[in-house]
């Protein structure tokens, strides 16, 4: 803590441990506490833990499923990206779990993806003159054209390819066709 106090590092860590636990007391715990220091370092550190929890924004069931959907993933194809069990997603979505800020991340970072390859297929289109785009028909045929690569699903892919689709038929009133390479 940042409040010019020197703590035993001890009784820092029992302190983080406390306040990790949700503030709940054991023997030691309460003897530790005895003294007006300790009681304002932890005050101090109550209050930052409280602050961090305020300042992580947490997702509502809506946001995870409109992302999940935006990305044209199933609800077991997150699950298997994140790794989650696959009701996980659902317990989630339906708002009977809370979703992390972590869990958005990975997220966000598949949607990232999504965006940088919308946008390398519609510049490929663009300046290399394609008039098709091809993507991965399933996640292992991805691993087996990339193997050195981090994997893209397919089903992201495939969204990548719309976007970039609709992006050159407005600009150029001609849509490239889609091939899904691969699968059985």
């Amino acid at each position: 803590m940042s409040d010019g106090r020197s703590i035993d590092p001890g009784l820092e860590a029992l302190t983080t441990a406390w306040i990790a636990d949700g503030y709940s007391c054991g023997a030691q715990t309460e003897q530790a506490l005895s003294t007006d220091d300790v009681r304002a370092y932890l005050s101090t550190a109550a209050a930052e833990v409280e602050k961090a929890k305020k300042e992580e924004r947490e997702w509502g069931p809506g946001d995870l499923k409109c992302a999940r959907e935006a990305l044209g993933l199933s609800q077991q194809q997150l699950a298997e990206y994140l790794p989650w069990r696959g009701s996980r997603v659902s317990e989630c979505e339906a708002g009977k779990r809370v979703i992390r800020g972590w869990m958005m991340e990975r997220i966000s970072a598949l949607e990232a993806i999504r965006d940088e390859l919308a946008d390398r297929m519609t510049d490929a289109c663009e300046q290399g003159g394609y008039r098709d785009l091809v993507v991965s028909a399933t996640d292992e045929d991805y691993r087996v054209a990339h193997p050195t690569d981090p994997l893209v699903p397919a089903a992201v892919q495939r969204v990548a390819a719309a976007i970039a689709a609709s992006r050159i038929e407005r600009k150029t009133g001609e849509r490239p066709r889609i091939y899904i390479r691969g699968g059985e």
